[in-house]
């Protein structure tokens, strides 16, 4: 398991409706002695943290990521990783991320995911039709249906 390999299907989350998607997600690489890499999250140590304006009564409240949209933003970080060589395989994110293999590989799937798919996760559906507070196990399944017109079929 490892590399791009069988992933280009998952496409560009990226769509017409309402553009490209950016995900930002802060992270600090560090080269070990050892030759491996440590991340960790948040700002590099000396940098300082973005400083957020107290909340207020009436401030707007975003609601809760769901799990899965999270999943998702992470595979797309993984697989610039990955694309960037700054890691070399799945066991490298591993053991980066504290997960197993087949963890990496069960979030690495979602990018299997039909790109109308993926577009309503991160977009948050916006007339698409589909439910995106399905369960992670929901999505898992429907990355095993090769044809992404079924994929959608089935969302």
């Amino acid at each position: 398991m490892g590399g791009s390999a069988g992933r280009s299907a998952g496409g560009s989350a990226g769509g017409s409706a309402g553009g490209p998607v950016k995900v930002s997600v802060s992270l600090h690489l560090k080269r070990k002695g050892n030759n491996s890499l440590e991340i960790r999250s948040g700002d590099a140590p000396g940098e300082s943290p973005e400083i957020q304006p107290p909340k207020t009564k009436n401030s707007i409240s975003h609601p809760a990521i769901p799990r899965v949209v999270r999943l998702l933003a992470l595979a797309h970080h993984f697989d610039g990783l990955l694309a960037r060589g700054i890691v070399r395989d799945y066991a490298d994110i591993a053991g980066l991320a504290g997960v197993t293999r087949a963890r990496v590989t069960q979030i690495m799937d979602l990018l299997l995911l039909a790109p109308e798919i993926q577009e309503a996760l991160l977009m948050g559906d916006r007339g698409f039709g589909g439910d995106i507070t399905g369960s992670e196990r929901r999505f898992r399944e429907i990355t095993q249906i090769v044809l992404w017109e079924e994929q959608v079929r089935r969302f």
